[in-house]
């Protein structure tokens, strides 16, 4: 496995993943590369906030004067730009960090993010919106560091981290990494456990893990990843395991035993979830639940015999529909969500004779999880895909190794993404469905 600021030597690939032959190193030389991308990865966070910041001062205030009076004064304070953060589910968020679970709609949203925050309150006083934002965006200086790190130990060069950062960055939904959502705090919590299962500390990849699971539902794609990489490290996969039957050997070993407590304590956070909400609301499941009664995540079987028999019933209103289409907010809000899905499908696809395997079974969960519990309304069926589809770290770091060698796509990537960005969080800002 490559170090921090190494070059590779001889690029070998099995069909499973792009290895790396072995190669010295000198851990002076990696331990200041490790500095140098945590001061870049810093850098890029610190700037990106302080973007958004003076976005938020120009486009809010502009925002609003196109919705008042001609003659009219438009101002806002500090605070009241700062709230315009707090749409959406960042209200259910801050209530429960303020009061608790104290509806059954709320258990959908899982705790980590709440405690935080509550947390925070208690140190610095009752400025919960400040504490928000403040537990979200460190989780994402988690996460930019998180990347960079991991982009770097794949590739075997300081300036890939970087890449990968910026186009992570450029993602023109990732103005939620700012929000005061879970997603910069799930990012960090991802990036840092496949970075360490990466590195064989399993320890650490095990705590990150149960971090991100406590944060969000999502973590549940760690499971495979990180069984998979720790099965190689092994020497699981081998063939001459399998065929020589010495599988069958190592079946009472320590290393079996160590994939058991490390599964169990990926799990542990659900767990300790689960047991709160048998407890308070006497279903374990309370948050599964939730989601399909109160936040109309369909089961993808139960959405198949709905979208059959709907089919069925409206024939001549679709067709005549096709006929008169139109191109407007509904459309463009589901092309969103559906070219995000469409996009990351396909180079997770690309991706998987080029990127370590682990890495490829993520994306297989991550997507699978996204299209598997459909919300369909009038805005699609996969609404807020396109946001959790900020945790798809492989593929960032795929499109940063392209960017290195091709600058008009750097150029393309960058700008293109930011644009984007730009508008998707301007509509955000004015209350707009982005989630």
């Amino acid at each position: 496995m490559l170090q921090i600021g190494e070059q590779p030597e001889n690029l070998q690939h099995t069909g499973e993943e792009a290895a790396f032959a072995p190669a010295q190193h000198d851990h002076t030389s990696a331990r200041t590369a490790w500095r140098r991308i945590v001061l870049q990865a810093t850098a890029l966070w610190l700037v990106t906030r302080l973007t958004l910041v003076a976005f938020t001062a120009f486009a809010v205030p502009f925002e609003a004067k196109l919705h008042a009076p001609p003659e009219s004064s438009v101002t806002f304070s500090a605070a009241e730009l700062a709230g315009r953060w707090l749409q959406w589910d960042a209200h259910w968020y801050i209530s429960i960090a303020q009061h608790g679970y104290t509806s059954a709609q709320a258990t959908a949203f899982f705790p980590l993010y709440p405690l935080l925050i509550h947390g925070v309150t208690l140190l610095i006083g009752p400025h919960v919106l400040f504490a928000s934002l403040l537990v979200a965006n460190l989780g994402t200086w988690g996460g930019f560091v998180g990347v960079g790190l991991l982009a770097a130990h794949e590739s075997g060069k300081e300036r890939s981290a970087f890449s990968a950062v910026r186009v992570m960055a450029a993602y023109p939904l990732a103005f939620f990494l700012a929000a005061p959502y879970t997603d910069g705090l799930f990012l960090a919590g991802v990036a840092c456990s496949l970075l360490a299962a990466r590195q064989g500390k399993w320890r650490l990849a095990t705590l990150c893990g149960c971090l991100a699971l406590a944060t969000r539902l999502t973590g549940l794609i760690l499971i495979l990843p990180l069984l998979w990489e720790y099965g190689r490290q092994h020497g699981w996969w081998q063939r001459a395991t399998w065929r020589d039957g010495a599988w069958w050997r190592m079946l009472p070993s320590r290393a079996v035993g160590g994939a058991v407590l490390m599964l169990a304590g990926l799990l542990i956070g659900l767990a300790l979830y689960m047991l709160f909400l048998w407890v308070k609301f006497g279903d374990p499941l309370l948050f599964l639940h939730a989601e399909e009664l109160f936040w109309h995540h369909t089961g993808i079987l139960n959405l198949a015999v709905q979208t059959g028999a709907q089919a069925t019933a409206t024939t001549p209103i679709h067709h005549h529909a096709a006929h008169t289409a139109t191109w407007g907010y509904e459309q463009a809000r589901s092309l969103v969500d559906l070219a995000a899905v469409a996009f990351f499908a396909i180079l997770t696809i690309i991706g998987a004779r080029r990127l370590p395997f682990a890495y490829t079974l993520y994306m297989i969960g991550l997507l699978a999880l996204v299209v598997s519990s459909p919300r369909p309304d009038h805005l699609g069926f996969f609404v807020s895909a396109g946001r959790y589809l900020t945790a798809a770290i492989p593929i960032f770091m795929l499109i940063g190794r392209w960017t290195e060698r091709h600058a008009w796509l750097d150029m393309l990537v960058v700008s293109g993404g930011f644009l984007l960005q730009a508008a998707c969080a301007l509509f955000f800002l004015s209350g707009g469905w982005m989630v």
